[in-house]
């Protein structure tokens, strides 16, 4: 089986997909998704049919209700049909192409609304979502982050040559984290490029989306359905108000 060419390939290949070569694949772009391919097998699962996961949108909607003879508007969530991406309008994202959507999903229904990072006071469209048939998954979440940060810290502080498991271990956690990391306001598609060609890579070799860690929360997980038909919503569309949103801060040295 083929091994990654140090811990930092997956860097390596960020690099020269943003900076370099994008659209045409050079000898180690190559190698390095052939090894991904080769090493994905033991991070590989089955989303089963009736799986239930969640999606959010930053968004609500208005209707007339009468109450005692007058008629009032209140706020109420959007319809069933725009929970789901338009391929006129889809923008790029951390999985897909601009003009090519995938449906982003979460594993629980708070990691779906601190997704589209909502502020307090601010309304939040939320449903449920039923996976429609049965569909494998790449699983980026399997590898342990402290073990991962324990090692890259030691590899840091010292010159001794990382064993091939540690290695992959490491660059399956920088793919993680490349697709968990929170995009930033002033992101472009440059900045997705990386991520965007694995996420086709994967889909052209069979699997169905690809599972990554939320950077909210410790339990919840986000899925990335290559298939927007993959999945249907379950029930009505409900709203949410956001009254307050944990922080945590560091401080890092400067």
């Amino acid at each position: 089986m083929r091994t990654f060419r140090s811990w930092n390939s997956f860097n390596e290949f960020a690099t020269v997909v943003k900076k370099e070569l994008r659209f045409v694949r050079v000898t180690r772009q190559e190698q390095f998704l052939k090894t991904v391919l080769d090493t994905s097998h033991s991070r590989t699962d089955n989303l089963h049919k009736g799986s239930t996961l969640w999606r959010a949108q930053l968004k609500s909607c208005w209707r007339r209700r009468e109450i005692d003879g007058r008629e009032i508007q209140e706020r109420c969530a959007v319809k069933p049909e725009r929970m789901k991406p338009c391929p006129r309008f889809a923008s790029d994202g951390r999985a897909n192409p601009r003009g090519i959507p995938y449906l982003y999903l979460a594993t629980e229904k708070k990691t779906a609304i601190l997704e589209v990072r909502p502020w307090i006071g601010s309304y939040v469209s939320i449903a449920r979502f039923q996976i429609v048939k049965d569909s494998k998954i790449l699983n980026c979440t399997k590898d342990d982050l402290n073990f991962i940060n324990l090692t890259w810290e030691r590899h840091r502080k010292s010159t001794y040559k990382v064993k091939a498991e540690d290695c992959e271990k490491m660059v399956w956690s920088e793919i993680n984290r490349a697709f968990s990391t929170p995009s930033q306001r002033e992101d472009n598609s440059v900045d997705y490029a990386p991520t965007q060609m694995l996420s086709e890579f994967f889909k052209t070799q069979g699997f169905g989306g690809i599972a990554y860690k939320s950077s909210f929360g410790e339990n919840g997980f986000n899925i990335a359905l290559f298939d927007i038909d993959a999945a249907d919503i379950v029930g009505r569309v409900s709203l949410c108000r956001v009254d307050d949103i944990d922080i945590k801060i560091t401080t890092e040295n400067l």
